[in-house]
């Protein structure tokens, strides 16, 4: 099938603003590279961060906000880290969007015992039925937290929640409509 018009341009969007990233990121994927450090390596990295920011997530915002942000530039620095490489992992992109999705989800979860509020589980419940099937993710189309966590970094939380569950129900959308199917070439 082909693709209508509006998945093309969805997909160039991301693709340009992917592009855009990596000029100030190859500033710190380069040293990095010549370290003989491995975008696997970066990706862990910012896994742990991730799993610290989570566990001081309502306990020290500031903490939170540290290690947050250094997951978050790691979660960039490993796909510039990969393209500087010119490493073709056919896993790389699924192990970094697992561990988006993953801390992702735990930030919905952690959110949902610290309000008590069951209203966090629909966007909780939407995100994890659309992550199911990584095969189902298209360039462009796939779950994004991004939102969600910058919303916890600046206190928006319900927000962050309210636009995930938004963002998630149109990635959906878009995938169904156009039957949209991850194409590892243009990873």
């Amino acid at each position: 099938m082909k693709q209508p018009e509006i998945v093309k341009k969805i997909q160039k969007s991301y693709e340009d603003v992917r592009k855009k990233k990596d000029v100030p990121i190859k500033y710190i994927a380069m040293p990095l590279h010549k370290l003989h450090i491995t975008p696997n390596m970066v990706s862990a990295f910012g896994f742990l961060c991730a799993i610290i920011a989570f566990y001081f997530l309502f306990n020290n915002h500031t903490l939170f906000v540290v290690f947050y942000l250094l997951n978050f530039l790691s979660d960039f620095v490993d796909g510039t880290l990969a393209r500087i490489s010119k490493i073709k992992n056919p896993h790389g992109p699924y192990i970094d969007a697992a561990a988006d999705a993953f801390f992702g989800i735990i930030l919905l979860i952690k959110a949902f015992f610290h309000f008590q509020n069951p209203l966090i589980l629909i966007p909780l419940l939407v995100y994890v039925w659309e992550g199911r099937k990584m095969e189902n993710w298209a360039s462009g189309f796939y779950p994004n937290i991004t939102w969600l966590k910058v919303s916890f970094v600046f206190k928006l939380f319900y927000f962050g929640i309210v636009f995930q569950l938004a963002v998630s129900i149109f990635n959906i959308t878009m995938r169904k409509v156009f039957n949209l199917k991850l194409d590892p070439k243009k990873l």
